[in-house]
């Protein structure tokens, strides 16, 4: 799973990578082959999670913290949250 911000909406990716000789198996992100060649992408799913966004930071390693700042026409909001992750 994927997040990133294209114009002003925070977009979700859901995407599985395989090789071409065998597309049943799912490899990880950076997997490369016997030749070097890098794993093919299948994105399952690209879908908007919030709009308005103007700028959104991470930062840190256990807890993540995040910065967004939202904005709609002359309203600006900005708020900061603390992600504690399980599996970091």
């Amino acid at each position: 799973i994927k997040y990133y911000v294209s114009g002003d909406e925070l977009r979700r990716e859901i995407a599985e990578y395989y090789f071409p000789s065998d597309s049943e198996i799912l490899v990880p992100i950076d997997a490369e082959d016997d030749f070097g060649n890098p794993a093919q992408k299948n994105i399952i799913s690209d879908n908007a999670a919030a709009s308005h966004i103007e700028s959104i930071i991470y930062y840190g390693n256990n807890p993540i913290y995040i910065d967004l700042t939202l904005k709609k026409a002359q309203t600006i909001h900005s708020t900061r949250t603390t992600v504690y992750g399980r599996n970091l």
